[in-house]
């Protein structure tokens, strides 16, 4: 009994491997459930092998009545009978076998290289980037005209701004930094037969009529999940490092120019203390993969 439930265990482990193996977006949402549930099965294993045996041997010492259970047995005579049909069989089974894995391998081709499909939050991300040296009350005027515009969409059902850093102060952002939470409502409630990613231009539209500003449109969980990996909110960055900022600043600016292959791409550079990164501020609902 210990090495069979021992090896289901280990068998269950072994498919957690894969997810190990997830780099960006994927690792930091599904790493956590990976380490717990294999933490959690290693433990139950080492509480299977010892604990539960000495506990079974006190308890359960009178009064024990074995019962058959019939999946157990349609298990325990389905399995030898399938066992002696394929050793009967032997040619047709590999040749079976290798189809299904041929077929498994042909058929990945089509799947595609994403593990995490864009996923619809029912929510839009509006980032803002003012002039640095913006002051807090001209920042504030900025962001309510920029929820009036937003709030003439009829797709809109509220909204939330930000302006500047967060509460726990994780993010090093002054009053330039304007954020707007964008619900919306469901799509089957739209007046307007139009996608979401029509709806994001004409925002856009509306929003560039207030001059020096950068834009990003993204979602809550993707945008804080894409901060978390490459520690700016964008879906691609160029981040270039060096002792030198007059150095940094030229090359940031040959990739600024740069040319990109991505339609609707916002650039943006963006100084900080001990770094100059480049952030590729892409349209979310226009990228393509």
């Amino acid at each position: 009994m210990g090495k069979s439930i021992f090896f289901s265990k280990i068998i269950i482990l072994t498919c957690l491997i894969p997810i190990f193996a997830f780099q960006k977006v994927e690792d930091k949402m599904f790493s956590p459930l990976a380490y717990t549930l294999g933490f959690a099965l290693i433990g139950a294993l080492l509480f299977t092998l010892t604990f539960v045996p000495a506990l079974s041997s006190i308890l359960l010492r009178k009064n024990l009545k074995e019962k058959h259970n019939p999946i157990v047995l349609f298990f325990e005579n389905g399995v030898p009978k399938l066992l002696a049909i394929v050793y009967r069989n032997q040619k047709k089974s590999v040749l079976i076998a290798l189809a299904i894995m041929i077929l498994t391998f042909t058929s990945s081709k089509f799947l595609g290289t994403e593990f995490l499909p864009e996923l619809n939050e029912g929510a839009l991300w509006v980032e803002a980037e003012l002039p640095m040296s913006v002051s807090l009350n001209e920042a504030n005027t900025i962001s309510n005209k920029m929820i009036d515009v937003l709030k003439e969409f009829p797709e809109v059902k509220q909204t939330l701004s930000q302006v500047g850093r967060t509460n726990d102060g994780t993010d090093p952002k002054g009053f330039f930094n304007v954020q707007i939470q964008v619900d919306l409502k469901q799509q089957k409630d739209w007046k307007r037969n139009i996608t979401e990613e029509a709806l994001i231009d004409e925002m856009d539209a509306q929003l560039r009529k207030f001059p020096g500003i950068v834009y990003n449109y993204s979602q809550p969980i993707r945008d804080n999940v894409e901060e978390a990996v490459a520690g700016v909110n964008a879906a691609m960055a160029v981040k270039i490092f060096g002792p030198d900022f007059q150095v940094l600043d030229s090359i940031a600016k040959m990739a600024k120019t740069s040319k990109l292959p991505a339609p609707k791409v916002n650039i943006n550079s963006d100084a900080k203390a001990d770094e100059f990164a480049t952030k590729v501020l892409q349209n979310q609902a226009h990228q393509k993969r």
